[in-house]
């Protein structure tokens, strides 16, 4: 019998049918709400699979070295995001274990403000978590030292550029996937837990397996506008997608580039919906280090081999599963 906590977590509709360009159908429903539908689509002719989901997309500054700055707790002035968002903080006992998690963005700021005077050691009864999106140096965040991003942290994602050590720059921070320049998005981490601390699988990742580096393609039906983008962090459980400031910034037909956590937020796309395909096990072919031209080139080439003509027509044939979402 199954537990009720998997019930109210994730549940598998079994819908499988054929459709449009010959692909078979399995529905999923990712939960938690608000509950969307993904498409899992494969044809019995072709190794190329498609998963597919029409959502809102967050926006998500993961790999910019303009992310945080410890100056600049809410990105108001010199951040494009808010330190709130980049760390974890708790109230811990004198053995060291966690007994409240602070979740108020005034109260964080309070501690990191202790945390940062004591040169970034646990103030007392306090833990500071860096949520794996600043890099750190012998335990302690990487503060640039030089150029134009001299003062910020350093902000981590999960695919990387592979640019040897000597190339990738201060605390290795050019090869991350800078969230201005790389259209790639976040997807929520392979299995999630719920308030209970129950693990559970992430339908994205199951039973295709998208991971890191995968190409995607991303249409927004409203203006009409597409772009393509690699797959290029792990998110929040609890949030189907969210896409890098470049992503967002294409999607949304808009050439100005946020320079504060205000205006990074006006580029999530609020109500308006994305088409988002995913073809899992594509990340071979690319060479690194990323650049939005040749995703944009490998993505092209993909398509075509999954038998569509161009873009207009992978876009007509999304237009078509929009009944299903």
């Amino acid at each position: 019998m199954r537990s009720k906590s998997m019930l109210i977590a994730i549940s598998f509709i079994l819908c499988s049918n054929i459709f449009g360009q010959g692909y078979t159908v399995d529905t999923r429903t990712f939960k938690p709400p608000p509950e969307k539908n993904i498409l899992l689509l494969s044809k019995p002719d072709q190794a190329r699979k498609l998963i597919l989901f029409y959502s809102n997309l967050r926006v998500n500054t993961d790999g910019s070295p303009r992310s945080y700055h410890p100056d600049d707790f809410h990105g108001q002035s010199l951040a494009i995001n808010s330190l709130c968002n980049g760390i974890g903080v708790y109230r811990v006992n004198a053995a060291g274990k966690r007994i409240r998690t602070i979740k108020t963005c005034t109260e964080k700021k309070r501690v990191f403000d202790l945390f940062k005077a004591k040169n970034y050691v646990n103030p007392k009864g306090y833990q500071v978590v860096w949520r794996n999106v600043i890099a750190e140096r012998n335990k302690k965040p990487c503060i640039f030292q030089d150029g134009d991003v001299k003062g910020y942290f350093g902000s981590l994602t999960s695919e990387k550029n592979g640019l040897t050590s000597a190339n990738s720059g201060e605390c290795g921070y050019k090869n991350q996937l800078d969230a201005v320049t790389i259209p790639h998005l976040v997807l929520p981490a392979r299995t999630w837990k719920d308030a209970k601390g129950t693990a559970h699988i992430n339908p994205l990742h199951h039973p295709f397996g998208a991971g890191s580096g995968d190409f995607v393609f991303a249409y927004n039906p409203e203006n009409m506008t597409w772009s393509y983008a690699v797959l290029g962090d792990a998110g929040p459980g609890n949030n189907l997608g969210e896409g890098s400031v470049a992503l967002n910034m294409k999607l949304k037909k808009s050439s100005t580039v946020p320079t504060n956590y205000q205006l990074a937020k006006k580029l999530d796309t609020g109500t308006a919906k994305i088409f988002v395909a995913i073809i899992p096990n594509s990340r071979s072919n690319l060479v690194k280090p990323y650049t939005a031209e040749k995703i944009e080139k490998r993505g092209r080439e993909l398509i075509i081999e999954m038998g569509f003509r161009d873009e207009q027509a992978f876009i007509a044939f999304l237009l078509e599963q929009k009944s299903r979402f």
